[in-house]
């Protein structure tokens, strides 16, 4: 059997590159192909994020998508 790891959104990465880039988070909505008020559940927690708009995040910022993860366990240090 193999083992896997549970990835949680970084959401204070994303927050961080978001003003590392003089990005709102209604333009990095629109750079990720969904609504502002979609994104915002995205970054709450409220909806699962879909692993595409995980994806259009990082390329919208011009970063690697393991910027914007970490493991779960150690999720509960970030927020």
């Amino acid at each position: 059997m193999r083992a896997t790891t549970d990835y949680a959104l970084n959401r204070k990465a994303i927050r961080h590159y978001m003003v590392e880039h003089d990005m709102s988070q209604r333009q990095l909505a629109k750079m990720c192909g969904t609504s502002s008020a979609t994104f915002s559940r995205y970054l709450n927690g409220h909806f699962k994020l879909p692993l595409r708009v995980l994806f259009n995040m990082a390329n919208a910022m011009k970063i690697d998508v393991n910027d914007l993860v970490v493991e779960a366990d150690e999720r509960d240090e970030l927020f």
